[in-house]
């Protein structure tokens, strides 16, 4: 992955979509 951010968005993906909110949030809303 080129951004490291959409590597957790992509992972937390397969985790629990529910972690896609909070990355989202901690990521800055990218």
């Amino acid at each position: 992955y080129e951004d490291p951010t959409k590597a957790v968005r992509d992972f937390a993906r397969e985790l629990d979509p529910n972690l896609i909110v909070i990355e989202f949030v901690i990521g800055g809303g990218m």
